[in-house]
């Protein structure tokens, strides 16, 4: 008696085709850039003073103009592919907290923060403004049980480089802190006291979503399987059974 392994008919390759279609177009977009601090940066949760519930937070070390800059290091994959540095450039109190009854802040800046991102393209090798815009925080969020959390914003895009490389004109930013002691900001309300943190790094990404397989895509399978189903049975009528 022998033994015959069934050889793949073009159903079973059309159908792996299916769903390497369907895997593919499920995969997150991978346009984004690591973030990662400077030696000793740091951002500063201060109160506002007695009757006052919100907070300002400075970014990095602020010069005598009032000029606050916080910058670090980034590496970007995707349509964003590139090493280089960035600089997040405000002023003093530009930026304000007010707690949002969830647990975290909503964010509110003054006058816009400044985003150069200077490095070199990965793509094309060109060196120079690699992005350019406004960072608009939207809030902060801490990490419960930890001393860690995360002020998100938003990048609205106004040149470099890679902006053109881009769907859309705006990334979604998220820096990640680390607080020097216990992280509870709501103590600092009404208070003219201050609570530092380490910025440990974030990242920039495309807020672009994920397309879903088009409904062109999704007839065209479709009639792909129909025509395998239809050959393997016209060659069931041809062929003699055994």
């Amino acid at each position: 008696m022998q033994f015959r392994i069934p050889a793949r008919g073009p159903t079973s390759v059309i159908v792996a085709a299916f769903t390497l279609a369907i895997v593919a177009a499920l995969c997150p977009a991978q346009d984004n850039i690591i973030l990662q601090g400077g030696a000793g940066e740091t951002v500063t949760f201060s109160g506002q003073g007695a009757g006052r519930t919100g907070l300002t937070v400075q970014l990095g070390g602020c010069s005598l103009a009032n000029s606050c800059v916080l910058y670090g290091t980034g590496a970007g994959s995707g349509a964003l592919g590139s090493m280089g540095l960035f600089l997040l450039d405000s002023g003093s109190g530009t930026v304000q907290l007010n707690a949002n009854g969830n647990g975290g802040f909503a964010a509110q800046t003054s006058i816009p923060i400044l985003f150069p991102y200077f490095g070199v393209d990965a793509k094309s090798g060109e060196m120079g403004l690699l992005l350019n815009g406004n960072l608009d925080l939207t809030g902060f969020s801490p990490t419960s049980g930890s001393a860690k959390g995360t002020l998100e914003g938003t990048l609205n895009l106004t040149g470099g480089v890679l902006a053109g490389s881009l769907p859309t004109s705006a990334l979604s930013v998220e820096l990640n802190l680390q607080f020097q002691g216990a992280a509870d900001l709501g103590a600092l309300s009404g208070t003219g006291n201050s609570l530092g943190a380490t910025f440990s790094g974030g990242s920039v990404t495309d807020l672009t979503a994920t397309p879903e397989p088009s409904t062109w895509s999704m007839l065209l399978l479709g009639g792909l399987m129909l025509l395998g189903c239809g050959w393997r049975q016209h060659r069931a009528v041809r062929e003699p059974s055994r």
